[in-house]
């Protein structure tokens, strides 16, 4: 046995001579010496709260409130403080002469939560006079003017505006609202879903069977996510400079949407309307929506749109009626009367148009047609009425005529025509015409207009 093994059985056998003999350490004793006391705070030594345990109630010095019961009276709660918590606690303000909840004073930073308020004489909430007031979770139904009323920079989230009198809602400028419902208000014969201030964002929320527009925004609104469908006007109706964004307007008793000016609408849906599915004043964009089955048509605007990539089907007028200086490319167009219908210095680009009752485009002066594909139109697959319009590289088949130039001073040029009842080409003269003919007898034309 070598050393090192020596020297560690020897340290061994001293450690098990001084170690006890029990296997077990000395324990501490386990009878704690005072009683065990509370580690959490309660909620009132959180947040102190005030019950509200009858009405009327007036609150003047900030704080946190709350209902114990549900509470009914003449008049409701009176704020005349900033800085102000109301907790319904899942209870309901009922009616009485004047408003469930009203601010008196321009005050600020006032949260309102939790319940119902319902049957009041004037509004549910009026605090339009306040500013940064959070309203979050309260159905406000069956009030005699509106539903809830809040002033600038106001948040508006998770709450419902039922059957009141006038508006759902009425919302300040700069103010954010989420994931509210606005139903059957304009029980008087006036009232929209929501009406908004300037530069608010809504999203996410829903207008339904209101008497009059389903969303009403002031100018720079971002509308985003919504519905509005079965209200008595107009679905979503937005002013100048504002954006719809994947949103939806059905069955409404005039347009879908109408966007004023310098606004932007992509990837919405607004079907069988008794309007049109979006009315537009100038300077738009349309990009990626569908407008289907409304009864006046698809698209009606002033000028300067910019329409791309967007379909229009069955509409009963028009797909596209716009004014002047408009852009309209790669879109799908089909039904109605007339296609496209554009006025002076248009640019109608790649699309498809199909199955008009009389014609597929028609435009004025000193437009640009071309790359569009063309069939079964009633009388004309192109009109062109105006002076100066280049027509190019279109396709046009089965229709009355294939294009049809009225005036003077137009190019047409790389077009194809073909089974057209009443003539491929239709045109006068003064105008600079590419050679007309079958691949055999004009193929080697760069300018070439084919029939055949």
């Amino acid at each position: 046995m070598n050393v090192r093994c020596l020297r560690v059985m020897s340290f061994l056998a001293a450690l098990a001579f001084v170690l006890p003999a029990s296997n077990t350490w000395a324990q501490g004793p386990l009878t704690p010496s005072v009683p065990p006391a509370p580690s959490m705070k309660t909620l009132d030594q959180v947040e102190p709260r005030t019950p509200i345990e009858s009405l009327p109630f007036t609150i003047g010095s900030p704080g946190s409130y709350y209902l114990t019961r549900d509470l009914s009276g003449t008049q409701g709660i009176i704020i005349d403080s900033s800085g102000v918590t109301i907790d319904l606690s899942g209870f309901s303000l009922i009616g009485g002469s004047g408003s469930g909840i009203e601010v008196i004073n321009p005050h600020n930073n006032i949260v309102i939560r939790n319940g119902t308020i319902k049957e009041w004489a004037l509004h549910g909430i009026d605090a339009g006079i306040a500013s940064a007031v959070a309203v979050e979770n309260i159905q406000a139904a069956q009030n005699s003017t509106n539903g809830i009323v809040v002033g600038f920079g106001a948040r508006v989230k998770d709450c419902s505006a039922i059957e009141n009198g006038t508006h759902g809602f009425v919302v300040g400028s700069d103010s954010v609202v989420a994931r509210c419902v606005a139903r059957q208000n304009g029980v008087d014969g006036f009232g929209s879903g929501f009406e908004l201030g300037t530069d608010n964002v809504i999203s996410e929320s829903t207008a339904y069977n209101n008497t009059t527009h389903g969303i009403s925004a002031a100018a720079n609104t971002t509308i985003q996510s919504c519905s509005a469908n079965f209200n008595g006007e107009i679905g979503i109706n937005a002013m100048t400079g504002s954006v719809i964004a994947d949103s939806v307007a059905t069955q409404n008793g005039s347009h879908g949407f109408q966007l004023e000016e310098s606004g932007l609408i992509r990837h919405s849906v607004g079907n069988a309307n008794m309007g049109h599915g979006i009315n537009t004043a100038f300077a738009n964009v349309v990009i990626g929506c569908e407008f289907a089955f409304n009864l006046l048509g698809g698209l009606s605007g002033g000028g300067s749109q910019t329409i791309m990539d967007s379909a229009f089907i069955g509409n009963t007028s028009h797909g596209i009626s716009v004014g002047g200086g408009a852009k309209i490319t790669g879109n799908t167009v089909s039904g109605g009367q007339t296609g496209i219908a554009a006025a002076e210095q248009a640019m109608i680009q790649d699309n498809s148009v199909v199955q008009s009752g009389f014609i597929g485009i028609q435009v004025g002066d000193g437009s640009r047609v071309a790359g569009n594909t063309l069939a079964q139109h009633g009388q004309e697959g192109i009109q062109v009425y105006g002076e100066g319009s280049r027509i190019e590289g279109n396709q046009v088949s089965t229709s009355g005529m294939g294009i049809h130039v009225l005036s003077t001073g137009n190019l047409i040029v790389k077009n194809s025509a073909t089974d057209n009842a009443l003539g491929n080409y239709i045109y006068g003269p003064g105008n600079q015409v590419g050679p007309i003919g079958s691949m055999s007898d004009v193929g080697d034309e760069p300018w070439a207009n084919f029939e055949w």
